[in-house]
């Protein structure tokens, strides 16, 4: 059940760095946020090019990935509120949310690199192992 669990909150935090790329390359262009100056839409693919890098890094390292994406994600609500691009409380509850999960699973994916570290292996890797060991 663990496997499952640890496997899970990765989902979650790589669907919400997913979520951040469609979000800063489609919301520009679209009449709900739309925005005429040009250098506003070249920042928000710029911004999603990045949370792709970080999306693309969390099948190789989740742990620096989820970090990074939560680094600068807050670094972005800090830069827009005070720049009153987009107030602090302007959509709230998603910004807490996606920064909740990028955290939980950031904290999760360093458990499971503890356990790795002290010898503790998860079930696919137990498995690998013994047929080797067979081999």
């Amino acid at each position: 059940m663990k496997g499952k669990s640890e496997f899970k909150l990765s989902y979650m935090a790589q669907v919400v760095l997913y979520l951040l790329v469609v979000i800063h390359w489609l919301l520009p262009f679209t009449p709900v946020n739309q925005h005429p100056e040009p250098h506003i839409k070249i920042a928000a693919l710029g911004i999603g090019a990045i949370f792709l890098m970080f999306a693309q890094l969390s099948y190789s390292r989740p742990r620096q990935s989820f970090a990074g994406g939560l680094i600068f994600l807050l670094i972005l609500y800090i830069v827009s509120a005070v720049t009153g691009a987009s107030p602090i409380t302007e959509g709230l509850v998603v910004k807490l949310l996606f920064a909740a999960l990028l955290l939980v699973d950031f904290l999760d994916t360093g458990k499971a690199s503890e356990k790795n570290s002290r010898g503790e292996q998860s079930f696919p890797q137990r498995l690998i192992t013994e047929q080797h060991r067979r081999a």
